[in-house]
């Protein structure tokens, strides 16, 4: 079902997913209603909430015509970002701010202004974090971890200066566009690479920016647009979020579409992240010794040329745990 829309041919769409966000949603909705830049449409998608999260979305933008409220049943933030995206009409760019988040008034303007001096993938900036109230929570620290991009070396890691864009070399190194609200992409590139990847449950944005930065970079743009709201029922603070990275590491260094040079890139980061591994299982073999399981510690003995040999050519095939939860964030 494709649902009506309000403005035609704007330069950027945005989507919103929002599950069980009636605490913040109205902030959030009302800092992109108070945007300096204008030519925009906004589809927020309530991905199955029960706390009354379409109601509040409905009644705040029923007298705005840049916005649209469509349902789903909870299917994750990924399959609502995707949908949302579907439902809107063509636009140059996309960006997906989060429910619980609030936009800075210039964010938009900012990034699209950026994006189109730069003529890449698209454009991102910083953010700083405020907590469950908007408070600021340690102002400056989060900015300074996004402006810390670097790129991986044999021995080293190598910084990249402030007024070089993210590259593909440098997303994959580690992730520090966050939250995806301070990130505009160009919108053929996000529908050439098929959107976010619905058998990811964590770090799907990731995965997302790095498969679009093998067809460009993003202009870097060194100003705060986003403050990012962190509180308890927030699903970058489970425990998984580690494990979920190695995924998205072993699916980019898998992955078919990458460049020979992409491909070493990949590789190096993922040696970097890896080569303790066969270290691990030598002191796992020795503990088991030392409590006389033999046949325990044999295991772990053989299992050191694996992982020496994993370290060095990468994984076998992508191995996605098992879900804990579908997110809303």
């Amino acid at each position: 079902m494709k649902y009506l829309l309000i403005v035609d041919n704007p330069t950027v769409g945005l989507v919103m997913a929002a599950y069980n966000s009636l605490s913040f949603i109205e902030e959030s909705i009302q800092s992109i209603m108070n945007q300096d830049f204008t030519d925009f449409a906004c589809c927020i998608v309530d991905d199955g909430s029960t706390d009354g999260t379409n109601d509040v979305a409905r009644e705040l933008v029923r007298n705005d015509n840049r916005f649209m409220v469509v349902e789903q049943h909870h299917s994750g933030v990924s399959a609502a970002r995707n949908f949302g995206a579907s439902q809107l009409p063509e636009t140059k760019y996309l960006s997906f701010p989060d429910s619980d988040d609030v936009w800075r008034s210039d964010a938009l303007r900012t990034l699209v202004e950026s994006a189109e001096l730069f003529g890449g993938v698209g454009a991102h900036a910083l953010a700083d974090e405020i907590d469950s109230t908007g408070a600021p929570l340690e102002p400056g620290v989060s900015a300074q971890f996004q402006r810390e991009r670097f790129v991986a070396g044999y021995l080293r890691k190598h910084a990249v200066p402030l007024d070089s864009p993210s590259t593909f070399e440098s997303l994959v190194q580690s992730c520090t566009l966050y939250p995806p609200g301070l990130v505009l992409t160009r919108r053929d590139v996000f529908e050439k690479v098929s959107g976010f990847d619905l058998s990811l449950w964590q770090s799907e944005d990731w995965d997302l920016y790095i498969r679009i930065s093998r067809n460009g970079d993003y202009a870097f743009v060194n100003e705060v647009v986003v403050d990012y709201r962190r509180h308890s029922d927030q699903s970058t603070k489970y425990p998984w979020i580690k494990e979920m990275d190695m995924v998205v590491r072993a699916k980019t260094l898998l992955s078919p579409f990458n460049t020979p040079l992409q491909r070493k890139a990949a590789l190096k980061v993922w040696r970097s992240w890896t080569f303790l591994s066969p270290l691990r299982q030598g002191h796992s073999a020795l503990g088991r010794l030392k409590q006389r399981q033999f046949e325990e510690a044999a295991t772990a003995l053989r299992g050191i040329p694996k992982e020496f040999l994993r370290c060095l050519t990468g994984p076998g095939h992508v191995q996605i745990p098992e879900r804990y939860s579908i997110s809303g964030k």
